[in-house]
């Protein structure tokens, strides 16, 4: 059974909103890249990379509308789960006390990882364009590396930051 929560409204802070406007860009940049991206491929392009960033699978070129597809589905999926944040799981008691700071952090949180769901997706989109085109990877190993930093250090940041008492740095 779910515990009762409150159910409070938080505004969006100045950097709130600017996450916001910068995941809307990157995701945009994504599509723009996406189908100007689709007329110089050829029909069969890399779409899978080993650790080292070398293409080890082919498949069609239609799997970048895939890929921006994809993004774009997080990317809404974590836009809406923002709209409850009292539904999410936290590592505290939500009480009346933090519910605002708790809420405020989470939120906060998902507007990191959509920022970070969109800089993959492009970095991606970006490394397989370029091997498609003939080109030799650029962040190599370093492309898997970059993608688990960007999932796991906003949730690690935001889940320390709950852990603490409200206001401590």
């Amino acid at each position: 059974m779910f515990e009762s929560r409150p159910k409070i409204n938080i505004e969006p802070e100045l950097a709130d909103r600017q996450l916001d406007t910068v995941s809307k860009i990157f995701l945009l940049t994504l599509w723009v890249a996406t189908l100007g991206s689709w007329f110089y491929l050829p029909h069969t392009i890399p779409v899978h990379f080993d650790t080292l960033g070398k293409p080890d699978n082919y498949g069609d070129r239609s799997v970048i509308f895939i890929m921006a597809a994809l993004c774009s589905f997080v990317f809404v999926i974590l836009s809406v789960i923002g709209k409850y944040p009292y539904v999410l799981n936290f590592p505290v008691k939500i009480t009346e006390k933090n519910a605002r700071y708790q809420y405020t952090l989470a939120l906060r949180m998902l507007r990191w990882l959509r920022l970070s769901t969109c800089m993959i997706f492009l970095i991606t989109l970006f490394e397989t364009v370029r091997a498609g085109l003939g080109g030799a990877p650029i962040f190599g190993a370093g492309l898997w590396i970059a993608e688990v930093v960007l999932i796991i250090l906003p949730v690690v940041w935001f889940l320390v930051k709950m852990l603490r008492p409200e206001g401590k740095p």
